[in-house]
């Protein structure tokens, strides 16, 4: 795949997976669970960051799994009135076939 269409790729995906977390209707807080399993795949596993807050947060120190992941904001979820997600910024690297 040329490298155009290859970031190009990843870029949509990295996109689709990040706003998968927005809520199911807009002003409301509803998770839309169904949306964000939809880009994981078998075996999916996620960390949390940054190194130190991690390390001052028990509960974030293991790898959780899709369902662990999205039981997170489904939690805080109810302590909100509403939250909109917005991708402001992003970098694809063709190279390691991620982005950040």
């Amino acid at each position: 795949m040329a490298t155009e269409g290859l970031y190009n790729k990843i870029q949509t995906a990295a996109t689709g997976f990040v706003l998968s977390t927005s809520p199911n209707t807009p002003g409301t807080n509803e998770v839309d669970a169904d949306r964000f399993y939809s880009y994981l795949g078998p075996g999916f596993h996620m960390s949390w960051g940054h190194k130190f807050f991690v390390s001052t947060k028990p509960p974030l120190q293991k790898p959780v799994d899709g369902p662990a992941f999205i039981a997170h904001p489904s939690g805080m979820a109810t302590s909100l009135q509403t939250w909109e997600t917005r991708v402001t910024n992003s970098c694809v690297d063709v190279q390691q076939r991620g982005s950040s």
